[in-house]
């Protein structure tokens, strides 16, 4: 059990201490995780709300796995239940990167966030990671997500050695138009 200072959510300046169970997710927390994602998804923040995403995502990372295939599925247990979360994973494919820890998703209950909960699970995490050997931790990050962003910087994240490029891709063609792919005309 950890003890994680706390303000309440009414008083900022008010600080208390909540005690909170960091443990491995289960399969019975997915209700949990559920509610959890869809109060951020109500807020405007990132989450979806989306219990199939969520289903899926506990199968993955809690299916069995050799120990170099590093996944990392916390939950922050308070005395309402599961307050927070934190999923990520080691990786080695990514552009010819050294392995390096992942941090997909991070998140806790609104009326506990800047309660310290979240950058227990990331110690946790990290120190998970490191111990498998791992000396670099990424994430991906919405530009407009500021709190967020705020929340990696003050747990140590930098800007790293990739940029992030997308691409949007319109595979519907216009009205009375086909697609069709270039190809080099024959003998050319």
């Amino acid at each position: 059990m950890s003890e994680v200072p706390s303000r309440s959510p009414r008083d900022r300046e008010t600080t208390r201490t909540i005690a909170v169970l960091l443990r491995e997710l289960e399969p019975r927390d997915l209700e949990a995780l559920v509610a959890l994602d869809q109060l951020h998804s109500e807020l405007g923040d990132q989450g979806s709300g989306n219990p199939e995403r969520w289903r899926k995502a506990l199968e993955r990372f809690l299916e069995p796995r050799p120990a170099e295939e590093l996944r990392v599925a916390l939950g922050a247990e308070g005395e309402e239940g599961l307050v927070g979360y934190l999923l990520g994973e080691v990786r080695a494919f990514e552009f010819g990167s050294e392995p390096c820890g992942w941090v997909f998703s991070v998140g806790v209950h609104p009326d506990l966030q800047k309660s310290g909960i979240a950058s227990s699970l990331m110690r946790e995490a990290c120190r998970r990671f490191a111990n498998a050997g791992v000396r670099t931790i990424r994430t991906m990050v919405r530009r407009n997500q500021i709190p967020v962003l705020r929340f990696f910087r003050a747990n140590g994240f930098v800007g790293g050695s990739f940029v992030q490029l997308e691409r949007s891709l319109d595979l519907e063609p216009s009205a009375g138009e086909e697609a069709t792919l270039d190809r080099p005309k024959e003998g050319a």
